[in-house]
């Protein structure tokens, strides 16, 4: 793993592993080959903002195929931009952040409105991305579109070493972990603190669920050690079904600043998952004009809009209530099984956006009568919920 250290001007990286020394050192070689110098990579591309259907671009350099462009008229007087991208070279999926950018009569780019997505995985391999924009920025006169990505420019072959002698002492001294087994109280019944793991670079806590699959419902999660704030995140557990860990970055901290220090858990931000009522959704009279009514889901009211566009049926929901958290997905009956929508937009929870969009690629409205239930994985916020069941714990 590697960070940018503003301060330094420098990337800082670390590796881990799971080997031991065996005896009281260890001579060890840091091997580098083949490095890679990266840049930005630009393409220009003729997109129309003021046409609302599929506009497509080869690209066909750089690793990258073709580019497929949609817009969404928003609120606000905002423009939803859906691209997908096939690659030539896939390894340029992984290691290159493709996105649309928009640049001003001035040669400025412009901002995206709203926290954009990129890189989800579509059915067929694209790599997908939404990004919103002001509608009078993208429609002004002089407003030039381009495909940017990170791309290689140049590689030197070869292999550089590093040897280091390890003692197995100071990697003992500069690592712990402590059994702790504390239960994390009525809002996560069955949970409870398993581990704690400390290295010079992370503090590890393992959460042991009595369930498996258990997900933890928090979006934002800090450890408080000693008046320190620690950022951390959720990690899944390879082959351990019952257990999470939440992983916090040693920012200007050591294992030695943790002897005798107060740590305290703080979650916040609670995402509730619930699954949607057996009442079917029906869709009527579909067609290419924008139709819209409202229902409501265990309180919450949802507006739905509905339409054909390209031969593909679109289906937005949204909530007025900024504690629903959105929808995550629909499906329709065809016979017995369902056909699931495949998302087309969806809002990033912690943002206030819980709009969301499936869409039903070469839908025959004469042959289906449309009706959708179970919103599978419907979520709801409780926004900055405190989880305080494990402060002020002492080792």
């Amino acid at each position: 793993m590697h960070q940018w250290n503003e301060e330094l001007g420098v990337f800082q990286c670390y590796f881990e592993t799971d080997w031991v020394v065996d005896g009281k050192t260890a001579d060890v070689e840091f091997t580098i080959e083949n490095i890679h110098f990266m840049g930005d990579g630009k393409q220009s591309i003729n997109y129309d903002p003021y046409n609302s259907n599929t506009q497509s671009f080869q690209i066909q350099k750089d690793g990258i195929g073709g580019l497929t462009l949609k817009s969404f008229e928003q609120s606000e007087d905002r423009i939803l931009l859906q691209s997908a991208i096939t690659f030539t070279e896939p390894e340029m999926k992984s290691r290159s952040w493709v996105r649309i950018q928009a640049v001003n009569g001035r040669n400025e780019p412009i901002q995206e409105a709203e926290t954009s997505i990129f890189g989800t995985p579509g059915a067929s391999g694209e790599y997908l991305s939404q990004q919103v924009f002001k509608s009078d920025a993208l429609r002004a006169e002089g407003t030039q579109f381009q495909l940017t990505y990170d791309r290689t420019l140049g590689t030197v072959e070869g292999t550089w070493s590093l040897n280091m002698d390890l003692s197995k002492k100071q990697l003992e001294n500069g690592s712990f972990k402590e059994t702790l087994n504390i239960p994390l109280g009525e809002e996560l019944s069955g949970t409870k603190v398993h581990e704690m793991t400390v290295t010079p670079t992370q503090i590890r806590l393992t959460l042991a669920h009595k369930k498996k699959y258990t997900r933890v419902p928090y979006l934002d999660y800090q450890l408080d050690v000693g008046g320190n704030l620690l950022n951390g995140g959720v990690w899944s557990v390879p082959g351990q079904s019952n257990k999470t860990e939440l992983r916090f970055e040693m920012t200007g901290l050591d294992p030695s600043s943790l002897v005798n220090q107060p740590v305290n858990l703080i979650a916040k931000h609670r995402v509730d998952e619930f699954a949607g009522d057996d009442n079917p959704i029906h869709l009527s009279g579909i067609s290419d004009e924008h139709q819209t009514f409202t229902t409501h889901i265990e309180g919450y009211p949802i507006t739905w809009t509905y339409y054909m566009d390209d031969n593909n049926l679109y289906v937005e929901s949204l909530s007025s209530d900024q504690t629903f958290g959105g929808v995550n997905q629909t499906y329709y009956f065809d016979g017995k099984d369902r056909r699931y929508g495949k998302p087309a937009m969806m809002g990033l929870l912690g943002d206030n956006n819980n709009k969301h969009m499936d869409v039903y690629e070469n839908f025959d409205k004469n042959k289906h009568r449309a009706h959708f239930s179970n919103m599978d994985c419907v979520y709801f916020h409780l926004w900055e919920v405190m989880f305080s069941e494990m402060t002020g714990f002492i080792w």
